[in-house]
């Protein structure tokens, strides 16, 4: 594939780009992560910042218009509130695994809001 991404823009950085999105990507089938969260977020998130950067300029650069104009600050709590609920059902829904292995006899199962890595770079560099 670096041959195909040469040809086209004759550019050996974006061969070598080409080659770290490639490390990338295989770090990230071996962590498991879901794709169309990142891909979500590469697209929308310069659409976003350009509209934050938008209103900010309306409002002569104060911040309090995203929570004091009644239509942002709606979506702010609304937002807030389903991180939190989602936040809270992971965390019970580890604490039931937990209590479900520690009473079969298992090492029981620590949990926490955010995930743990479970290998380093090197492991799964040291695994292709």
């Amino acid at each position: 594939m670096g041959i195909g991404v040469y040809g086209l823009s004759n550019s050996p950085f974006e061969c070598a780009a080409d080659g770290d999105f490639r490390i990338l990507g295989v770090i990230f089938l071996k962590l498991e992560c879901e794709p169309a969260p990142l891909i979500l977020g590469y697209v929308l998130g310069p659409m976003m910042e350009e509209n934050l950067r938008r209103a900010l300029l309306i409002a002569q650069g104060d911040p309090t218009v995203l929570i004091t104009r009644p239509l942002s600050a709606g979506f702010l709590i609304r937002a807030s509130s389903c991180w939190h609920l989602l936040a809270r059902q992971s965390a019970r829904s580890a604490r039931r695994s937990s209590w479900r292995t520690s009473r079969m006899g298992c090492r029981p199962f620590h949990y926490s809001i955010t995930p743990t890595l479970q290998y380093s770079i090197i492991d799964i560099l040291r695994e292709v």
